[in-house]
This record gives structure tokens, sequence and C-alpha cells, in this order.
């Protein structure tokens, strides 16, 4: 998850009514330490083996679903770049009066701030016909709150790769539903077909998961590029300092963002024996360089798609 540079900060929070088209979103989010076994491994869905839920994709390109907490309703941001299961907010889980206890390894940002993890169970979680009893969650104290305040929005929760990993999952922004299903070796449960969101051949592009985010190769130029395929960031990114080593981009755009126009540059990449042009903004990826990336395929690129993760094949598929 990461953000425009140095976004100017709203004067003002915003309510639940109006948080869902005013939201930004601020800082990527890695996992330094010992990866442990997903969250969700143990879960299942309803016995149609499939569910509906719908999100908003607000001004600033981010997935916002409503969750229930231990049967409070809480705000969750849907974020694969994330590699936590479920998230809450320390604020939360002091209202909910949850207990917590030390976890190994820190939590760090982009910036470079480092914070320690705790985690423990909660009675019940619920994400529209999924519903999960005593589900593991992770708590760093102040992080969901210090992203709240400077995107000015009162989320509660975050929702990452570890639950959805464990699905095939859907994001249909033209529809602006998730759709989940049950891995099925023998494509029992796949997704029916629907047409695509953009006019472009479909990519279907191998992706893995050891670092515990899905992570694509492509080509810019000659030179390889890993990419962290995020939902939780508003902008494709490509490390600074890479870029700089690069040929020059092939063009620039600029695209609104919290009333600033961000500019981005235009660069060709191949993804296999296809090349799409991106959009990238610029950045300090510094932190991504322990599971070898330097960039980030974010909502500018993955909103005119509708973006189907595959865990039996570990296909993203962007149709």
């Amino acid at each position: 998850m990461q953000a425009a540079e140095n976004p100017p900060a709203p004067e003002q929070r915003l309510s639940r009514r109006t948080l869902l088209g005013r939201t930004g979103r601020a800082l990527s989010v890695l996992v330094i330490g010992v990866l442990t076994s997903p969250a969700f491994a143990c879960s299942r869905l309803p016995a149609a083996n499939a569910i509906t839920i719908s999100f908003a994709v607000s001004e600033y390109r981010l997935i916002l679903a409503e969750v229930r907490v231990d049967d409070r309703p809480a705000l969750a941001l849907l974020d694969t770049g994330g590699a936590t299961g479920l998230q809450l907010a320390s604020t939360l889980v002091r209202e909910l009066g949850l207990a917590v206890e030390e976890e190994a390894g820190q939590r760090q940002r982009l910036d470079g701030s480092t914070r320690r993890r705790q985690a423990g169970m909660v009675s019940t979680f619920a994400l529209g016909g999924f519903r999960r009893e005593r589900q593991r969650f992770e708590m760093v104290e102040g992080d969901i709150e210090r992203i709240a305040q400077q995107v000015g929005t009162s989320f509660e929760v975050i929702l990452g790769w570890g639950f959805f990993s464990q699905w095939q999952a859907t994001f249909d922004y033209g529809a602006a539903r998730l759709e989940l299903r049950e891995p099925s070796v023998n494509g029992a449960n796949a997704a029916s077909p629907a047409a695509p969101s953009s006019t472009e051949t479909p990519l279907t592009l191998p992706y893995a998961a050891a670092a515990g985010v899905p992570l694509v190769d492509g080509l810019i130029g000659e030179t390889p590029v890993r990419f962290v395929v995020d939902t939780g960031a508003p902008f494709s990114t490509l490390d600074r300092g890479f870029a700089s080593s690069l040929p020059a981009p092939a063009g620039r755009e600029t695209v609104p963002y919290r009333g600033q126009q961000v500019p981005l540059d235009v660069r060709e990449v191949a993804f296999g024996d296809q090349r799409r042009a991106v959009a990238f903004l610029p950045k300090d990826l510094a932190a991504l360089q322990p599971i070898g990336a330097v960039g980030v395929l974010g909502n500018s690129l993955l909103t005119q798609h509708r973006l189907t993760f595959d865990p039996t094949r570990s296909v993203v598929r962007l149709a």
C-alpha cells in the first residue's frame, strides 16, 4: 500500500457516509520477519462456494468494503499489497476489549519506519457471506490510525494478501464488486466468463507469493522488473533510483489526485509476449528491495481491468 508523495493533509475528517467517495492512501506496508502460515488457511465459503461483496472505489482509487468484527460494523481497506491477513486498528482492539500478545518481526513502511507487531483473536469476522469463528488478527499500535489521520478517513481494518491468497478472488472494478470462490484444481468453481473491462487483449501473468505478496515479472526495454500487484495502491509506482538507470520514458501524463495534478512517467512494459504502456509515479521504493521488487502495479492501472487471482495456477488475469 502506498500513495502519491507529500499529498496535502485534509483539513477535516470525513463522515462514514462521505468516506466511501473521499478517502486516500498512504504508506506501503511490508512485514519484515518470519511469515507465519496464512491466517485464513482453514476458512471456507458458504455451500454455494462463491460470494459477492459490494465495494466502493474512492475518487483516490482505493477499495473499501464493510466488514463485521465481533458483530461490530467497520470499514476495511482491501489490500493485496499487504502481507497480513487481517489487521485491526489498535483503537478498535481496545474498544472491543481484545487481548493481544507480542509477535516476531516488525512491520515496515516505505518511509523506512518500523513498528512492533502484536496479534490476537476475535470471536467472529465476517465479510459479506463469508464468516469465520475465532479469527486471528494482527495489530500494530497506531498504524491504521496514522494512515487514517494522513488521509482524513476512519477505516479500521485492512484485509491483505494473507486473506485473498486463499481464494479465487476477482476484483470487478467496473461493477464495484469482489467475488470470492473456493479454488478448485478441476476448475469446477471457476468464475463465469465476463466481458473484459479493457479493450486490450487480456493479460495472464504467473505470480510468485513466497514473499507474502503477489509478485509478477516484466521487462522495461531489456531490463527485468519485478512488481507487486497492489489493490491498495492508488498509483503504479517505480523506484526512482531504478527508473533513473532506464532510458527516458516514452511520454508523460497527469492524473488528478486530491486536488492536484500528479505527473506520471509512461513506459512500455513487456509481460511475456504482450506489451503495455503503464504510467508510473517515481517514488523511493527501497523498502521493497528485500523482496526483489522495484515497482508496484496499482489502481491507476488495475481499475481499467477485471482483476482475478487464481491460486490453483498461481496466475493473475487482467481482463
